[in-house]
């Protein structure tokens, strides 16, 4: 997976009316496989990030875990898991959605954030990131972030 660009959007926007992220991945060969390909990947995943047993999803709480382990795409795997890591940070927020950005494997995952700093921090750094984040998020006057959450 490469992380291609995040642009934040605080405020209303054409996905919600609260501020999200918009984070655009290539998922390379996985965009087109599911969860429940991979031999304990499910398994390994919920070991690491407990919290994903109760992730609503589908219309309930645990809903999330029954769609790993029947197969779901790696899009929807991102969303949840950078919704997870958001929750470990201490902003936790429940909104995601991913849609898959023309034919290829390139998937738009828009996340519900508290803090756009903390956007930036949970993703990895092997593509160009947070290209829109600069242009697109407005900082306080104290180098903070106007939501004031992240200190």
């Amino acid at each position: 997976m490469k992380v291609l660009d995040i642009k934040i959007f605080e405020g209303r926007n054409i996905y919600a009316h609260f501020p999200v992220s918009k984070i655009t991945v290539d998922l390379g060969h996985l965009a087109h496989r599911e969860s429940s390909e991979y031999e304990g990947f499910v398994e390994r995943l919920v070991k690491l990030l407990p919290g994903l047993r109760e992730h609503q999803c589908s219309g309930h709480a645990g809903g999330f875990a029954l769609r790993l382990r029947s197969g779901t795409y790696f899009g929807h795997v991102v969303e949840h898991v950078f919704l997870e890591l958001q929750a470990l940070s201490g902003v936790a927020k429940n909104f995601g959605q991913t849609r898959q950005v023309g034919e290829g494997s390139v998937y738009a995952v828009v996340v519900e954030h508290v803090c756009p700093e903390v956007v930036a921090t949970l993703w990895p750094r092997d593509g160009p990131v947070c290209q829109g984040a600069k242009s697109t998020a407005r900082r306080a006057p104290s180098a903070r972030w106007a939501c004031g959450v992240c200190r």
